[in-house]
């Protein structure tokens, strides 16, 4: 089992969504399993698979996504240290899409039998539980009302707006710097746009001097100007307030 600093994200994560006691808290790590490593590319959780375990991840990059007969990909969703990546398969029989490694990942299980006598004994973690798979249904909505309707720019700024917002808070960014492994290809299908209109669009960010990059790392140069060309309103991640600050 890994120690407390391992799962500090998933500690953060849900008492930003609710009231956690310590004894839930110590609860829900003692049901945390040995930890794998994942390269990058390879899918953590598979399409249609009926997995008898959670998997939460420690540290990494993940995506939720479904690839088409043609090859092609649509990212559903960023996973980052903290997420209980296929919490899904706890409750439906089968997973109807895939969790992918976007970088080297380390994950750890939480066994469906242990969740069945966590949430038994702890009707408040159930609840948390339950809000976090909402507030995936709910990113998917926000990214779908973006594919949908907002401009390029728009909706490439609110999705580096909702990473720094969510790493934010399982504390992954240094003031207004943080880690973003990901390609400009992951981007592009995540937000419906080919990698060359992602490139362009990041550069016209970094001209209006809202972002700047240094290899891996990002800084939000100007958070006010970036979130108001994506009209970002965090609301729909669920956050109490006070976690955000």
């Amino acid at each position: 089992m890994p120690g407390p600093s391992s799962t500090h994200a998933l500690i953060r994560k849900l008492r930003a969504l609710g009231t956690l006691s310590p004894e839930e808290a110590e609860e829900i790590v003692s049901t945390i399993g040995p930890t794998r490593t994942i390269r990058p590319g390879v899918d953590i959780v598979e399409d249609g698979s009926s997995p008898a375990f959670t998997t939460l991840l420690l540290d990494g990059f993940a995506c939720r996504y479904k690839l088409l007969r043609t090859g092609r990909r649509q990212i559903l969703a960023f996973q980052i240290p903290g997420d209980l990546v296929d919490i899904y398969g706890y409750v439906l029989p089968r997973m109807d899409h895939a969790i992918s490694a976007l970088t080297r990942c380390t994950v750890a299980p939480i066994s469906h039998a242990e969740l069945d006598v966590v949430t038994e004994r702890f009707p408040n973690l159930t609840h948390l539980l339950w809000r976090d798979s909402l507030v995936d249904a709910s990113i998917v909505r926000t990214w779908l009302t973006g594919v949908g309707r907002r401009t390029a720019a728009s909706r490439t700024a609110h999705l580096l707006c909702e990473l720094h917002h969510r790493l934010k808070i399982v504390g992954q960014v240094n003031e207004s710097k943080f880690q973003l492994p990901i390609t400009q290809g992951d981007i592009a299908d995540a937000l419906g746009l080919s990698a060359v209109h992602v490139n362009r669009t990041l550069k016209k960010l970094r001209a209006q001097k809202l972002i700047s990059a240094n290899g891996q790392v990002l800084t939000i140069s100007n958070g006010q100007g970036l979130r108001a060309v994506a009209g970002f309103d965090p609301s729909y991640l669920q956050f109490r307030k006070e976690a955000g600050d």
